[in-house]
């Protein structure tokens, strides 16, 4: 007897998380939903991206606890989410300069090993949670095109890896998320 394959389907959070879809759909065979309130899935999200204010001067917990007073919170995403799922955090540095990025991807590295564990103990999640960090500067093109190879052929085995947009000019986001690995 096989096991049943859950049908892509991704799901988008966070700021401008409709145009993003739009985008995505534009790109892309796969079914692209904005996760809301509201959002009741025929089919669980196997993918996950959820755009962030990547605020170094919070902590992921701190950052948790706002988004659970809001009508959107994570409580409401991760029941969504098929298992095992992959989630992708991207993260929006508030300036370019080289030491504000590096704090937004230190906060960016917490935030994706605080929401695996969470997503683990609180939901039962095998969730492969990995995040980019995007400078205002950069070209949100290159961005939305790897985003549609990632939810298309996106397999992903690693998991709590921080990578910068820089590292996807040149090659895909799955292979610059596995090469921190190497």
């Amino acid at each position: 007897m096989s096991a049943s394959k859950v049908s892509a389907h991704v799901g988008v959070f966070g700021p401008r998380s409709a145009q993003w879809a739009a985008d995505l759909r534009a790109r892309t065979r796969v079914p692209v939903s904005v996760i809301a309130e509201n959002t009741h899935p025929e089919h669980p999200f196997t993918t996950a991206l959820i755009f962030v204010e990547a605020n170094a001067e919070v902590s992921w917990q701190d950052w948790l606890t706002e988004m659970e007073q809001t009508a959107e919170s994570i409580d409401r995403i991760f029941p969504r989410l098929a298992n095992p799922a992959k989630l992708l955090l991207i993260g929006h540095s508030p300036d370019q300069r080289a030491h504000i990025r590096h704090r937004s991807q230190g906060f960016l590295t917490d935030l994706t090993n605080g929401f695996g564990a969470y997503a683990t103990t609180e939901f039962g999640l095998d969730a492969s949670v990995n995040a980019i960090e995007v400078p205002p500067t950069a070209e949100s093109q290159l961005l939305v095109d790897r985003l549609a190879e990632f939810v298309e052929h996106g397999h992903v085995a690693a998991d709590g890896h921080v990578i910068a947009v820089e590292d996807i000019e040149e090659q895909s986001l799955a292979v610059a998320i596995s090469m921190i690995e190497i």
